[in-house]
């Protein structure tokens, strides 16, 4: 059998691994699909409105746009209400991504370590549960397995084209979530400071990879000039998300976190940055965004730039009042990041995810020294985990956001595991190793 049919034969599994999974998980738990303001945006793109919250609203600035792009296509073709075809769509992507982790783990390591790595990923329950709800969480992870794939390609082979995909991918990635606005740029730095390659090749490698990024959202950047009059990258929303996160009195944490006395701490609190906007805005002449502060008819705050700088300089200067406080903050959203249940009403699911979460990283930790040791290229991981890392360590922070990055450590938890088994075997007198090879260079 050829790469290519063997390739889909693992994908056709993996979705059937993915569908089942979900529908376990939605058998078993009682989850709210529309969480967000994805789907009115879809809904609205696909009946003619515009990218826009409710019809006849202004357009929306806070969301990144591929996400509801996707969603509307899918309600174009199946009805705006139709849940399942969400769903299977979801699972698709998902598939498709545990593919791609079992071509990187085949590439790395072993045949074997990729397809058992693709088969937990596909069962990975915390994973699944965000397919069931419309949110950009399988599109964003599946776009970052397709950037990794991208990257590592680009590092065998260093062509200033091939690193121009990589700024294209970057770009699109970048496009479903405006958190990974500055992975490109970080990706950038981290390789000029590695220096493994000097000269203008390398140069002109760094310079296309920039360049490619800055093309691909421009687009979307100068929509959003023309509908607000501000510069706006892809979405506004980040002043706001660094305020919130790092809001001392709060803990860090989004209002429906809090309760009673924060919870109206954090109410007040919003409110007196609110009337610092209200007052700058008195002091100028009305702008495009006046009044964007304003609650939408479906309760969604429009985060307008201006408000959205407010709030940046706000929290900055929070920030340097409080330093030592700050940097302590810092490190417990470190720690949500990776481990703590968002929705309150889920916390009692809190004991497993410390059993998945944890069991991971510290196979992952210790495959990804054992793959270093063997001479594995584990620099693209490194860097991508680390990134996200330190960015919702810096803004806001919640196990959800660290899901994307659960594929990109999957083989190095399998590799790691691969070699615990091999020194089991080792001791009580067998040499097998049902995963092959301990790993290629």
């Amino acid at each position: 059998m050829n790469r290519g049919r063997l390739g889909f034969l693992i994908f056709v599994v993996l979705l059937a691994l993915r569908l089942g999974t979900t529908a376990a998980l939605d058998t078993f738990l009682e989850i709210t699909r529309d969480i967000d303001i994805y789907a009115s945006i879809a809904r609205n793109l696909a009946a003619g409105h515009g990218f826009v919250h409710t019809a006849g609203y202004m357009p929306v600035l806070w969301r990144a746009p591929l996400y509801p792009v996707l969603l509307a296509g899918v309600f174009s073709i199946f009805g705006n209400q139709n849940a399942l075809a969400v769903l299977v769509a979801h699972c698709a992507l998902d598939a498709a991504t545990a593919t791609l982790v079992w071509w990187i783990g085949a590439q790395r390591f072993s045949n074997g370590v990729g397809l058992v790595a693709a088969a937990l990923y596909a069962l990975y329950p915390l994973s699944a549960y965000y397919s069931l709800c419309f949110l950009p969480e399988p599109l964003f992870t599946f776009g970052l397995a397709v950037f990794l794939v991208v990257f590592l390609q680009a590092r065998q082979s260093p062509r200033a084209w091939r690193f121009g995909h990589l700024g294209i991918v970057g770009g699109l990635v970048t496009l479903i979530k405006p958190s990974a606005v500055a992975l490109v740029p970080f990706l950038a730095l981290a390789l000029l400071l590695q220096r493994r390659r000097t000269g203008a090749s390398s140069l002109a490698c760094l310079i296309a990879l920039l360049v490619m990024f800055v093309a691909t959202i421009s687009p979307w950047s100068l929509r959003n000039y023309l509908v607000s009059g501000h510069f706006v990258p892809v979405a506004s929303g980040g002043g706001y998300s660094l305020w919130i996160g790092n809001h001392l009195r709060t803990d860090g944490r989004e209002d429906d976190e809090l309760q009673a006395e924060r919870l109206q701490l954090l109410l007040e609190d919003r409110a007196a940055v609110g009337r610092i906007y209200e007052r700058l805005q008195a002091e100028q002449p009305t702008t495009a965004d006046a009044g964007a502060s304003e609650i939408n008819p479906g309760g969604t705050l429009h985060i307008a730039p201006d408000l959205d700088r407010v709030f940046l300089k706000v929290a900055l200067e929070e920030q340097a009042t409080h330093p030592v406080e700050s940097l302590v903050l810092m490190a417990h959203k470190f720690y949500r990041f990776w481990f703590e249940i968002y929705q309150t009403e889920n916390r009692w699911a809190q004991i497993w995810v410390y059993l998945s979460q944890g069991t991971l990283l510290a196979l992952a930790l210790f495959g990804l020294l054992r793959a270093y040791s063997a001479k594995v290229d584990v620099f693209p991981f490194v860097v991508v985990v680390l990134y996200f890392s330190l960015i919702h360590a810096a803004l806001a922070a919640t196990l959800r956001y660290s899901i994307p990055l659960v594929p990109l450590l999957m083989n190095f938890a399998v590799f790691a595991a691969a070699g615990v088994l091999a020194r089991v075997n080792e001791r009580f007198g067998r040499d097998t190793n049902p995963m092959g090879p301990s790993a290629r260079e």
